[in-house]
């Protein structure tokens, strides 16, 4: 076959192109791009060129609250055909849009919606997709802004899947309420796409608005006039206060929605005041007679107004930023005028000053003084000796023919004719102010006053004498900035120097008596936007507000830790960073690192002891730390340098050796916004951009690589990123998993839209492996704010890629945008959920809950007692739920028996009830366990104490059973112990009295009179009637039983071994244990004169025990003679010490005889022998061996008295030198009595005992011991 050149060259572009497309199939797994379109679905008038027939636009419908005439059909403007949309958005109070009728698309189906938007000025303009169920509720929307660049034609699009139950979809053309925008669009589209998007095993939940994170009660600028204090405090959105300034009391306060920082306050010629704030260009004034604030309208030059000036002839002039702008605003006519850029080069119009015939414009980031005529609007440069320096001139003030400029916080006082500088007071000198000057003093003219930046006291400077010096006395201030200073008049006619501090305080000063008032006006403290946020290792957040605030939320309770602010806190934290268990702030300006460690006292500070407490200022001018990595005890820090510089800085802090080190421009006259660390080496990305009012002279930003070790540069490049060039900025770095370095990337798309990029490179070849381009012209944020990588437990990636939270699969590179707000800030939680910031307020994305369960300690509860339900979850994730948060319906199948709120179970009443859950987390409900509960009706027991009882004794013990309402409850067993140990049961009776009758075996320590012993009643619950348990205690109180012990040994016995004995009797009838106790003998010789002589025998130093029956018995041998024998019962823990006294006789054999007479007298008569006796006759004559008709023994008394005779000897003991004799004997009417002789020869002395009885017990009926004896034996 023969084929024609044309043919050859045809094939050859088909196989060209073949190729192309074959090595594209091949390559986008790694560098997935755009998805292909399936379907273009057609929008009604798409073009806006189908007539409009008045406020109608055909297709479309006005969106609620639109103001009439504020949309229109337009042929002004077009990017394609004859006409486009014009939104003209006036309104302060209501939204401006427009959008189409319902569309029909498909659940979990990928649209996009396109649109050409050129926007003339304003805040910016959304295209959005909204999402709507078959009923016409919305059920989910996907947004993008465009903001930016101002008069050119941009297509702008953006892509949403279409959620759970969506049925429709609507384009919506959409200008905010805050935003006051002029926009045209043109060229809408609408299709649908291949949903290649990443399917996850989970839907998140709705985010959770966890409330204003970072709170503030300070003001930027304020201004005083018509005797009150004017400011604006931080706020989203800020607050305006009028406050009287003699009595300190808020006249009026009102939320002014579009402020959030707010530097510019004045006081027009008309006495009303004037402001405007820093997001939009919106300005405001209010009338302090109706006490109303009202919306004047947009400035025509920029949404950042720094300061605002009034001229006594009725015009407000704004200084802005950017391009250095100044407008101004007539009182009379309302008008604006954009008097233009104030200087060709720098960016800020900082502050200024009005005289009659000119206006003063301060300049930065170079210090400039820029003079324009108020008439015909010629600007010139007055030279400074300042000019060109770094810093900002910041105001001007006219004063008596002078100029006061502050450059910084230095002061330079010029002639206003010559501009020749006259003062300088620079502010490293002592001398220096804060940057605010008052008024001329109403006393004395030649005086002005400010506040002393160093010494915080106040000072004059003098014109005539031209210095600057304290007032004396001296008179303190608060350590804190002044931000208006002026007099007021007091209600006496008195003037006073109020000065308004940005934290709200006030004072007045009156120089007549060097007075000073100190005041806080109360101001409120509010959300702040949110400047920082990072997850620290302790599982909690940490947030930094702007322009100050520091707040710690706690992911485990869903509760913010603390919410400090100034003067607590670090002002502005760029920031945080962590590094071995230590947060590090990076706070703005100057670069200050603060170190906190969370598990000491909160106490903020300027210096390292503080916590937090400033560590370190990175040097060679540096402005905002905006990038934090760790590893291997160090902290790595990426900084962005001053206003008007380039050329960021990287710092290392080594903790180990407590060193910083810094190293400017590692990239030449670019920002460090991201680093990552590994394996010695610290890689970071750059931005172009430099400090504020800056140009940056880089045209892409860089990865660089930096040996820790060497402190040099290894490698420094742009890494190759299909689709994007020029990168404006490289961040959010972070080490993926499979090793490779991922990264971030904000760049163009070659045809001058804006593309992102999230990438992935080998870390030694530079290479980019993977890479994914995403939300083309999305609103990029600030070019010194890095996008977040942070790596799920899952394995993907997640990230706030051009500012959207998106999570990333990194093999497939599939995505999925999760929240359609934009953010600068994302972290995950321990959870798997994602936390992010908007505005002030913290959101949590939640991951469902996947699996429930509850638990209680106890499911035996008695009535009335309660018990906590423990709640726990696994979300979709695998992960354990934080419960805090969530929603938990507990429900009981019987409420009148066990009631379920709040988390704990109540016993209502006897039963049993079955309790679950339904816990809603995460968007999910999820149905818990059920756990079945018994509830015990309550009782009570009460238990009587005994106050006495005896060892042995039977004692009761009483204990009565009721319920909880005091019903007696019969007939259920009482079980009682006594000293922990379990004596008896016993049954209450029909008053629910248990009575148990207890023989006492407590006994009683041997140091002590008595013991106290715990007695305890327990009621054991009753299964059968759901009776529950209980308990009473009281206690019972022994003492020792009373005891007797006796002799019962012989009286009499022959010499030799014999027998000692003795017995141990209870008193009472109650037998208690008498086996064990302690028995001593204790033996004493008896003399004639009645007296005891101590006997010492082994046997005596004995104690012995009794046996069971309470006997003792030991052997002793004794010599003849008359013994006392007296037995003891020592001290013991049953009963009470007890003796006896007995009388023991021992005799010799063969001694059987005894003969004596003689007689003692009696000094006095005697009752019981005779009234008249003198004297007692004794004859003995008695042998045991004869006939008793032969023995005698008579005792006779003298004259007349008692006569006895002695018919029985018990026994007879004769001794050495003694005899003793006892016996029984009658007296003459024959009572029987018994007699004990005791007769001393050699002694010669008698000792007589007379028992009236038959025995010795009991005290003697006459007893004479030791009388002298006249006889013979």
């Amino acid at each position: 076959m023969v084929i024609s050149r044309v043919e050859r060259i045809a094939f050859s572009r088909w196989l060209l192109g073949f190729l192309v497309v074959l090595c594209l199939t091949f390559y986008l797994p790694a560098n997935v791009q755009a998805t292909e379109a399936v379907e273009n679905i057609p929008v009604p008038n798409s073009g806006f060129e189908d007539p409009a027939s008045g406020a109608s636009i055909p297709g479309w419908g006005l969106f609620p609250g639109t103001p009439t005439g504020s949309i229109s059909v337009s042929q002004e403007e077009q990017n394609s055909g004859l006409s486009s949309l014009l939104i003209n958005d006036t309104s302060s109070t209501n939204p401006v849009a427009v959008i189409t009728p319902a569309i029909t698309i498909e659940e979990d189906g990928l649209y996009e919606a396109k649109a050409n938007v050129k926007l003339i000025t304003g805040g910016g303009v959304i295209l959005y997709i909204k999402f709507y169920d078959s009923s016409g509720i919305e059920r989910g929307q996907s947004t993008v802004s465009y903001t930016s660049p101002l008069n050119t034609w941009k297509p702008i699009k953006v892509e949403g899947i279409a959620p759970a139950k969506a049925a429709t979809a609507k384009i919506l053309l959409y200008s905010g309420a805050a935003t006051l925008s002029k926009a045209y669009f043109d060229d809408i589209s609408f299709t649908k796409k291949v949903n290649d998007t990443l399917t996850l095993p989970f839907t998140y939940g709705t985010p959770v608005n966890l409330g204003k994170a970072t709170l503030s009660g300070t003001t930027l600028g304020g201004a005083i006039g018509n005797g009150e204090l004017y400011f604006v405090a931080n706020g989203a959105p800020g607050t305006f206060y009028a406050v009287d300034a003699v009595t300190g009391h808020v006249n009026f306060s009102e939320q002014v929605p579009g402020t959030t920082e707010t530097w510019a306050v004045t006081v027009g010629s008309d006495n009303k005041v004037y402001f405007s704030a820093t997001a939009n260009q919106s300005f405001w004034q209010y009338d302090p007679i109706l006490q109303k604030i009202t919306l004047i309208g947009n400035n025509p030059s920029n949404n950042f107004v720094w300061d605002l000036d009034a001229s006594s002839d009725g015009l407000i002039y704004g200084s802005t930023y950017p391009n250095s702008k100044v407008f101004s605003y007539n009182i009379a006519n309302g008008r604006f005028i954009d008097l233009g850029s104030m200087h060709d080069k720098e960016q800020y119009a900082r502050g200024a000053g009005v005289t009659e015939q000119y206006l003063y414009v301060g300049i930065g980031s170079k210090k400039h003084l820029i003079r324009m005529d108020r008439t015909t609007g010629e600007k010139i440069e007055i030279p400074m000796p300042f000019t060109g320096t770094d810093d900002f001139v910041h105001n001007i003030s006219p004063f008596n023919g002078l100029l006061y400029i502050t450059h910084g916080t230095s002061l330079a006082v010029a002639d206003g004719q010559t501009y020749e500088v006259i003062k300088k007071v620079p502010n490293t000198s002592l001398e220096a102010f804060d940057g605010k000057i008052s008024p001329p003093s109403p006393y004395d003219s030649k005086l002005l006053y400010y506040h002393n930046k160093y010494s915080h006291t106040l000072w004059t400077y003098n014109v005539e004498t031209n210095s600057v010096q304290a007032v004396a006395p001296e008179i303190k201030l608060p350590e804190i900035g002044t931000k208006a200073m002026n007099w007021i008049t007091l209600p006496d006619g008195s003037q006073v120097l109020a000065a308004l501090y940005e934290n709200g305080q006030y004072t007045l000063y009156n120089p007549t008596d060097d007075s000073l008032i100190t005041r806080q006006v109360p101001v409120v403290k509010d959300g702040v936007n949110i400047q920082s946020l990072a997850a620290g290792p302790d599982g909690k957040l940490y947030l930094g507000g702007f322009i100050d605030g520091l707040s710690i939320f706690d992911q485990t309770n869903q509760k913010y830790d603390m919410q400090m602010s100034n003067s607590d806190s670090p002002h502005q934290i760029e920031e945080i960073g962590f590094l071995n268990g230590k947060a590090y702030f990076g706070a703005y300006s100057g670069a200050r690192i603060y170190r906190y460690d969370a598990s000491q006292p909160y106490i903020y500070g300027a210096l390292p002891t503080n916590n937090p407490g400033l560590v370190n200022t990175i040097p060679e001018g540096q402005d905002r730390p905006y990038a934090m990595a760790s590893g291997d005890n160090k902290l790595f820090i990426g900084t962005i340098p001053g206003y008007g510089s380039l050329g960021g800085s990287l710092t290392i802090y080594d903790e180990t050796a407590n060193t910083w080190t810094s190293t400017r421009n590692v990239v030449q006259d670019q920002s460090i916004i991201a680093l990552a660390y590994k394996n010695g080496v610290v890689y970071g990305g750059t931005s172009i951009e430099g400090g504020l009012g800056s140009k940056a002279t880089a045209t892409s930003a860089k990865l660089f690589k930096w040996d820790v070790a060497t402190e040099t540069k290894l490698d420094e490049f742009v890494p190759a990123i299909p689709g994007l060039t020029s990168p404006r900025l490289l961040g959010g770095l972070s080490f993926g998993p499979d090793g490779l370095l991922w990264g971030g990337a904000w760049g163009s798309d070659g045809q001058g839209g804006q593309i992102y990029a999230i990438y992935a490179l080998d870390p030694d070849t530079n290479e980019v492996m993977k890479s994914k381009l995403f939300y083309p012209n999305a609103s990029g944020g600030s070019p010194w704010r890095a996008f977040y990588l942070r790596w799920g437990q899952d394995g993907l990636l997640y990230t706030n890629i051009a500012r959207y939270v998106t999570v990333i699969d990194p093999i497939s590179m599939k995505s999925r945008k999760l929240v359609e707000t934009q953010t600068n800030l994302v972290d995950l939680g321990v959870d798997g959920s994602i936390y992010y910031a908007s505005g002030p307020n913290l959101y949590k994305l939640p991951v469902p809950l996947a699996q429930a369960s509850i638990t209680m300690a106890r499911v035996t509860l008695e009535q009335g007692q309660s018990e906590p339900v423990i709640s726990s979850g696994v979300l979709a994730n695998g992960l354990p739920a934080v419960m805090a948060g969530g929603i938990v319906t507990f429900t009981s199948s019987d409420p009148t028996v066990v009631s379920a709120v709040y988390g704990q179970v109540k016993a209502l009443k006897a039963g049993t009830a079955n309790v679950y859950a339904d816990i809603t987390l995460g968007g999910k409900t999820v149905r818990t366990n059920t756990i079945g509960i018994t509830v015990y009706q309550g009782t009570s027991l009460t238990l009587d104490t005994v106050s006495e009882a005896t060892y042995s004794d039977t004692t009761n013990l009483r204990a009565t059973l009721t319920n909880l309402q005091g019903h007696p409850l019969e007939d259920h067993s009482v079980q009682f112990s006594v000293g922990g140990e379990v004596i008896g049961n016993a049954s209450t009776n029909a008053e629910g009295v248990a009575v148990l009758s207890y023989l006492v075996s407590q006994d009683v320590p041997d140091n002590a009179e008595e013991a106290v012993y715990d007695v305890q009643a327990v009621f054991q619950r009753d299964d059968n009637t759901f009776t529950g348990e209980s308990e009473g205690k009281g206690s019972l109180t022994v003492k020792r039983e009373a005891a007797s012990v006796a002799y019962t040994g012989p009286a009499a016995v022959s010499e030799g071994n014999f027998n000692l004995s003795a017995h141990v009797s209870q008193d009472d009838e109650e037998l208690g244990s008498i086996a064990g106790l302690p028995i001593q003998f204790t033996i004493s010789k008896m003399n004639p004169d009645g007296t005891l002589e101590a006997y010492d025998t082994p046997v005596l130093q004995t104690v012995y025990e009794t046996d069971v029956s309470g006997n003792i018995a030991t052997n002793v041998q004794l010599p003849a003679g008359l013994y006392q024998v007296k037995t003891e019962l020592l001290t013991n823990s049953r009963y009470g010490k007890a003796e006896s006294v007995s009388t023991l006789a021992v005799y010799s054999p063969g001694d059987n005889r005894v003969e004596f007479g003689g007689w003692f007298t009696i000094a006095e008569g005697n009752a019981e022998l005779g009234s008249v006796a003198k004297k007692v006759h004794i004859e003995a004559d008695w042998d045991l061996d004869v006939e008793s008709s032969q023995r005698i023994v008579k005792i006779h008394v003298e004259p007349k008295g008692l006569n006895l005779e002695l018919d029985q000897v018990q026994w007879l003991v004769t001794a050495s030198n003694s005899v003793f004799l006892q016996g029984q004997a009658k007296d003459e009417s024959g009572v029987p009595y018994t007699i004990r002789l005791m007769i001393g020869q050699q002694q010669k002395v008698v000792s007589l005992q007379i028992w009236q009885g038959s025995n010795t017990q009991g005290t003697p009926f006459y007893e004479a011991l030791g009388q002298k004896w006249f006889g013979s034996r």
